[in-house]
């Protein structure tokens, strides 16, 4: 587990979505690109660690520090898959690895709401 608070972590995220993004404007190498999916990849992944280990911390972070973080990587991972980049095998299943990794954000965030809501079966008639 990182040192690095949630917040944090989200804040690296939305910067390596910058980096993508700037590595496919500034140039065509595709050693570049991988680099900065792979930097992408890492951070997410420490995301979902966060939000495995403080849930309802992480989670609240994502919402007030980026908001548009899991939107913004999904525009992200359908542009690379318009792109030439992505019929290269080592940038398909980075933008794969990622694609997991928001899917198990999405669990953690249902799996949250999920255990917030009342149940039925736990509700005092009066």
């Amino acid at each position: 587990m990182s040192t690095r608070s949630p917040k944090d972590t989200c804040r690296e995220v939305s910067g390596k979505i910058q980096s993508v993004r700037q590595s496919f404007r500034s140039q065509t190498d595709i050693s570049e690109v991988l680099n900065e999916l792979w930097g992408l990849q890492d951070e997410l992944h420490l995301l979902v660690e966060h939000s495995t280990d403080s849930r309802s911390e992480s989670l609240a972070a994502l919402e007030a520090e980026c908001p548009r973080l899991i939107s913004d990587v999904v525009d992200l991972l359908s542009f690379i898959g318009k792109t030439g980049f992505g019929k290269v095998a080592a940038i398909r299943l980075s933008c794969a690895a990622i694609n997991n990794l928001l899917v198990e954000l999405a669990q953690i965030k249902v799996g949250l709401e999920a255990s917030a809501a009342p149940r039925p079966d736990l509700l005092v008639s009066l």
